[in-house]
Order: structure tokens, then sequence, then C-alpha cells
């Protein structure tokens, strides 16, 4: 069984397993793994697959093509887009997934792809996506998801994130475009952490870089059911957070910029229609795409869902308390004199 690690930071296989060093690579291999945290890096991935001659729709795939799975690194990370590349998903999980997963596609190989993937699907922690059918009410929002009979709904898996996550230090992080609050206690919060350091040094501290990270509402989060902020007035609290941290002594500003951040909304927000919104971004660059997409992106990043809403994640259960997870986003309502 010969695998490939689309990921970024990219992995060898043998990181993942010990074993797989021992298996020569094949071009193509039999099954590709992908896994990428931003919008910029599934666009990157998507480059790959195109140099490698695979098909992006998994539904277009022929039966000599590798299988794709796309590994969902934990609950806060949206399944759904990504089903449109994703022969099946891992979820969760850690390396102790994957074992499993090759032992059966070994114990399977010779049969057809459908076969194959029937086989993935009674090992917890892989989700088929083909085997669930999505409807869509008329207004928009998702109508219910149907597994196909005998088919279990899917299951997250406990363990720690599989890939290689970033570690910085020497800088702090705030976000712009909170649902209720403003960007001027950024810069008191850094005054005050600023002052205090110089009276305990009794010195002018060390340099400090503040980055400014637009806020994307994510899966299994109080604020799944929030709208995102609109790019013009992200772009408005980065230039005004901006303009005041500058006037605080060595502190230097570091920020996302807005445009990406948005294709990250839609990516951590959307349904599978926004997979097709991701391919054609790759197409045709993300200003053309929203203008060409038949999906409104903001339909998914600027509109407030209620609680019966069915979320496009809901059908995963990761194990999470919906209801808890509402009274805590009422709670930040009410905080900002709000009604849900």
């Amino acid at each position: 069984m010969s695998v490939a690690f689309l990921t970024a930071p990219s992995i060898p296989p043998a990181e993942a397993l010990p074993e797989l060093a021992r298996v020569p690579p094949e071009t193509p291999p039999d099954l590709l793994v992908a896994h990428a945290a931003t919008a910029k890096e599934w666009l990157a991935v998507l480059d790959r697959l195109q140099d490698m001659a695979i098909v992006f729709h998994q539904t277009e795939r022929r039966p000599t093509d590798p299988l794709v799975a796309v590994w969902i690194a934990g609950a806060t990370e949206n399944p759904e887009p990504l089903t449109v590349v994703a022969d099946f998903l891992l979820l969760g999980g850690g390396w102790s997934l994957l074992g499993p997963v090759l032992a059966e596609l070994a114990r399977a190989r010779g049969l057809e792809r459908q076969a194959r993937l029937e086989r993935l699907a009674a090992l917890a922690g892989v989700y088929v996506p083909s085997f669930y059918a999505v409807e869509y009410s008329p207004e928009g929002p998702i109508a219910g998801v149907n597994p196909r009979p005998g088919v279990p709904l899917p299951v997250g898996l406990a363990g720690a994130a599989p890939f290689s996550t970033r570690v910085d230090s020497g800088y702090r992080r705030y976000f712009v475009g909170e649902p209720h609050r403003d960007v001027e206690w950024i810069a008191e919060a850094i005054k005050r952490e600023r002052h205090e350091e110089r009276m305990r040094l009794r010195r002018e501290p060390a340099p400090l870089s503040v980055s400014l990270t637009c806020l994307v509402p994510w899966p299994w989060g109080p604020y799944q059911w929030a709208l995102m902020a609109t790019e013009q007035r992200l772009k408005d609290e980065i230039r005004r957070a901006s303009r005041l941290l500058a006037r605080i002594t060595g502190v230097s500003v570091t920020h996302d910029q807005p445009k990406w951040a948005l294709l990250d909304g839609v990516l951590k927000m959307g349904d599978r229609r926004a997979g097709d919104l991701l391919l054609l971004t790759h197409r045709l660059g993300w200003e053309r795409a929203q203008v060409a997409s038949t999906l409104n992106p903001s339909f998914i990043l600027h509109r407030r869902r209620p609680k019966a809403e069915i979320l496009p994640w809901d059908h995963v259960d990761w194990g999470i308390n919906r209801d808890a997870l509402w009274e805590e986003f009422e709670r930040l309502l009410e905080g900002a004199g709000e009604k849900p």
C-alpha cells in the first residue's frame, strides 16, 4: 500500500507509520492523504492534485485513480466543503486511525472503488460523503442529511491533531471582527501590559509584535451561529487598531489579509456547496469566483443562524453539547445588549 501526504508542512509517510518506510513509492500512489489549515493551503493542495493529474471532483474519478482522503484534525474543522474532493474523510483520531484504514484497504485490494469505500465506511472515524445525501430547503439552509440504509452517522474520534502545528512566540495575537466589541480595547490592553512590564523591569521592555487576526467563526464553538464581519469592516478595524498600536513605543504590527479570511470563512462555515466555490477560486481567483459562483458567499458568511437551523457539521458526532454552546452564545449576545 503506497501512501502520499498532501499536507502543509509536508510529511514523509514513514513519519506517520514506520512500516510505510519499507513500501516503495509509486506514481500515482494507492492513497493520497490531504490536510490543510487555511484556504490558501487548500489551494496549494489543489495545485498538487492538478500536477498529479488527479480529478478534483471525487464523483468524476476513474476506477484507476488513487483514493483521496481528507483528514479533519478535530471538531473545529468543517468537513463538508471538502467532501467535493474527498473519497473519504478521517475524523480526528491521530495517527492511530491510519493503521486500521491501511489494513482495511490492503484486505480490499483488487475490489472496485465503491466496494473499498463500503469497507472503509464500517470503521470508526471514517466518513464516506457519497453515502450521505444532503437536502436543502427552498430558502437555502440544509433541510436534512440522510445516510444510506445501514450506514450510521459519522463519529469524530478523540486524539491529538496528526499534523504539525505552528508554534510562534514573541508576539501577541488579537482578533479583529469580533461580533460584539470594537478594537480600541486592544491598544489599551497592550499599553497596560507594556506599562506593567516597564515598572517590573525598571527599564524599557523588549520589542513586541502584535498580530491582528480576522475572526472566522468555527464549527462546534459558540460563534457557529454568528455572522462574520464584512471585508470592509475587517479592513477598517485593522487600519484603526494598527494606527493606535503604532503610537505605542516598541510595538510592531502584522495582520491577516481580509480577502483570504473570507475564503477561510467559507470553508469553516459552508456546506457541501461551498466546495464548488473553492474549486472555482482555484480556477478563477477569489474575486472572480464570487461573481461567477451560483452560491452567494454572503449567505454563508454574513447571516446569523437561528438555533433550529441544521448546521453543515451537525450530523458529525464529536460528543459536544450543542445546547450548552447555544447558552454560551446567548450570554455573548446579552453581554453586548443583543437578543438571540
